[in-house]
């Protein structure tokens, strides 16, 4: 055997051990490596999404403030209880500013709620307006079944809706449609479903008012 071929077998020998070594140890390790790479690019992604999320929510916590504001006027519209008081309120501050008397509030049992529909106003323009007398609105209105309807009202669940029948002395058309739009415009919200005007028999005009006030009792 020459000296060249027992070098030949030597780096062929060599060559074939390194080979070995790099399958045997080399390529577990690397392939260790880019198992870990993946996962560290997995992670990278999740935390960039919930940074995401995160940011978000950070976000809305500043209006939380504003948020609870926001739902607090709107329970002020639509309480957890029909307040039967509040109506009755309701219904004498809308007749104040115009010289309008309350006459009666009759307030019904608590229904579960329904859609509405569009409001009129019926009857017919008087001759002659009459003049209203200074200090009408300070007459107290008699609240007829307010506290009748506030003992059902207890036991009610779901969406309710009370219907409320209101009754006002007024001097003329003019002046019903001025507390219509006072009681559109007050702190409770109202559907009115029906106005009716008529002339009385000592000349004052009586407005008769039909509306539904809504309430939602807390889970």
């Amino acid at each position: 055997m020459t000296k060249q071929l027992i070098n030949l077998i030597g780096i062929v020998t060599s060559i074939g051990i390194l080979a070995a070594g790099v399958l045997l140890f080399a390529m577990p390790f690397f392939t260790t490596a880019q198992a870990t790479w993946a996962q560290a690019a997995g992670v990278a992604g999740t935390n960039s999404t919930q940074q995401i999320a995160l940011d978000a929510l950070v976000a809305q916590s500043t209006d939380m403030e504003t948020l609870t504001a926001e739902v607090s006027s709107l329970r002020t519209g639509v309480p957890a209880t029909a307040q039967g008081d509040d109506l009755v309120e309701l219904a004498a501050l809308a007749a104040e500013p115009f010289g309008a008397v309350v006459r009666s509030v009759q307030i019904s049992t608590p229904e579960a709620f329904t859609g509405r529909g569009t409001t009129s106003i019926e009857g017919e323009e008087p001759a002659a307006p009459v003049e209203e007398p200074a200090g009408a609105a300070a007459a107290a209105p008699e609240t007829g079944d307010a506290d009748a309807a506030s003992a059902a009202i207890e036991a009610a669940t779901g969406p309710q809706q009370v219907t409320v029948t209101i009754e006002y002395v007024v001097g003329a058309p003019s002046t019903s449609i001025l507390v219509l739009e006072a009681l559109r415009a007050g702190g409770r919200l109202v559907s009115i479903d029906s106005a009716t005007y008529a002339n009385s028999a000592e000349g004052d005009g009586t407005l008769t008012v039909v509306l539904h006030a809504f309430y939602s009792p807390e889970a």
